[in-house]
């Protein structure tokens, strides 16, 4: 790195709420074309950090330099902007009836000359696509109205608002969360070339194979502190969540052959239904957790609830313990011990107004009640189990809206778990959870596989899966194009057949 003044320089930086302090004494620098990652669980204190950077919120103590010049203690998100800082949040900033161009130069477009100053829209069409290209997306129409942009798009007219200001400091919350491989690898390309125009970039991310492939360096956060600033080359994932959690990071091991020892727990014949899924048949042995991974729309969520009843299956069979069983609903997949964790997760797999004890219970209710009447302690009883063996941070008594998404994850697993399934589906397990709740809830798979019963694990995340399958089908169009044994996956193997059966 270069030995020049830090563009960005926070000393001692210091904030406090009522009852907690987010940030104590937080330091950090940053320099010119400098990729920092900021790093830390749910509540380490990052939201706040930028807030404070973005204007939104006034520190309460220490410094913010940026250039050598020390910011004013107060101040908003205007002047942020004209000191140079830029926040590109997850949920973008941007008037979806206005068009790209008008988006771009909001509130500073150019005026035409004369008595009226009318806005030059010829000019501003010309600089936006100025700023487009700069960013590789001149493809994108500036004329066209926000709403019809896709999602990688408008995040581009978002890039091309902070460089229209000429900013310095470009921060990245969660850039992302809802980018395919594709877009995430060209949103990198465009990270890139704003490093080789000297524009520092804070990039926030729970991906932390993300922050390994473009940081220089992370800085991680852990209960409002800095614990400590790592050079990306020479550290891991496994070093950065021990830094996040004060813990080591449990390795998850996959050792055996469960096919070897021949005990099925679910075979699933030739199923189709009358749209997407065709001719599709697997099977899922004791002990295994198996994976299915494809591109978005290559079936395997339908795939899941075809198997789990929620929907009509055409043609097919299906069989548990080697015998053939009939499933039309959910409740007859409960009865031969088949569970389903919904990717959705707020509107299917939980009631968010109910307490974590009820939600728990809710799928069996047979084993705390009798007659109609529910026992409140045996509830609490089990709850009280759950919390402890899952690691749940909440009380039995907390409302499921108030958890974090990590220990909302659990709870709708602690459901499943309750009832007793001897296989259970796992649609997206991980998704929108921290990194380190995401470690959690895979050892929770891993060892509800390893005690004689079976997962199926659909996820988007090709990491997840090789970290914890023992075997991963690839779908593509409603079918299954390619099985990996345990000895041949590798990430580029997985995403060399996914790509492939996409095409």
């Amino acid at each position: 790195m270069s030995h020049e003044a830090p563009l960005l320089a926070i000393d001692e930086v210091t904030k406090d709420f009522p009852g907690v302090r987010a940030l104590d004494k937080v330091s950090l620098e940053v320099n010119r074309g400098e990729l920092m990652a900021l790093l830390g669980e749910n509540g380490a204190g990052k939201s706040t950090l930028v807030k404070i950077l973005s204007g939104a919120l006034t520190r309460d103590a220490g410094t913010i330099r940026i250039n050598g010049h020390e910011l004013p203690k107060k101040f908003g998100p205007v002047d942020a902007r004209k000191l140079g800082i830029a926040i590109i949040y997850q949920e973008l900033s941007l008037l979806p009836h206005l068009s790209a161009a008008e988006n771009i130069f909001l509130g500073r477009e150019p005026l035409a000359s004369g008595v009226l100053r009318t806005i030059d829209y010829r000019r501003m069409h010309e600089a936006a696509r100025e700023k487009l290209a700069e960013l590789k997306a001149d493809h994108i129409p500036v004329t066209a109205q926000v709403h019809t942009l896709s999602l990688p798009e408008k995040q581009m007219v978002e890039i091309a608002k902070a460089l229209a200001v000429n900013c310095r400091v470009v921060i990245m919350d969660e850039p992302t969360t809802t980018l395919t491989r594709e877009e995430t690898q060209r949103l990198f390309s465009v990270v890139q070339a704003l490093k080789q125009q000297n524009v520092t970039i804070i990039y926030i991310s729970h991906r932390l194979d993300e922050v390994l492939e473009i940081a220089d360096r992370a800085t991680v956060l852990r209960d409002g502190k800095v614990v400590g600033t790592v050079e990306i080359q020479n550290t891991n994932k496994a070093e950065i969540i021990s830094m996040m959690t004060g813990k080591q990071l449990r390795h998850l091991e996959v050792t055996h052959d469960p096919a070897a020892n021949g005990t099925e727990l679910l075979r699933v014949e030739h199923v189709s239904n009358d749209k997407l899924i065709q001719d599709v048949s697997f099977t899922v042995h004791q002990n295994e957790v198996l994976g299915i991974a494809g591109l978005v729309g290559a079936g395997r969520t339908e795939l899941a609830r075809i198997i789990f009843g929620a929907d009509k299956m055409a043609a097919g069979k299906v069989f548990i313990a080697g015998k053939e069983v009939s499933i039309h609903s959910p409740k007859q997949a409960l009865s031969v011990g088949l569970g389903y964790l919904s990717e959705n997760r707020k509107e299917e797999g939980l009631n968010l107004g109910l307490k974590l004890e009820d939600n728990i219970v809710l799928s069996d209710m047979s084993a705390v009640s009798t007659a109609g009447v529910i026992h409140r302690k045996r509830v609490r009883d089990i709850a009280s189990n759950f919390v402890e063996r899952l690691d749940i941070k909440g009380s039995p008594e907390t409302i499921a809206a108030n958890l974090s998404g990590g220990n909302q994850q659990k709870v709708a697993i602690s459901k499943w778990l309750h009832v007793g399934c001897k296989v259970l589906l796992f649609d997206e397990p991980t998704r929108g959870i921290d990194v380190v709740a995401k470690t959690e809830v895979l050892s929770i798979i891993r060892d509800f596989a390893t005690e004689g019963r079976g997962a199926i694990v659909i996820s988007s995340e090709v990491d997840d899966l090789l970290d914890i399958c023992d075997r991963i089908l690839i779908m593509s169009k409603g079918q299954i194009v390619q099985v990996l044994q345990r000895d041949e996956i590798s990430k580029e193997r997985v995403l060399e057949y996914v790509t492939r059966g996409h095409q």
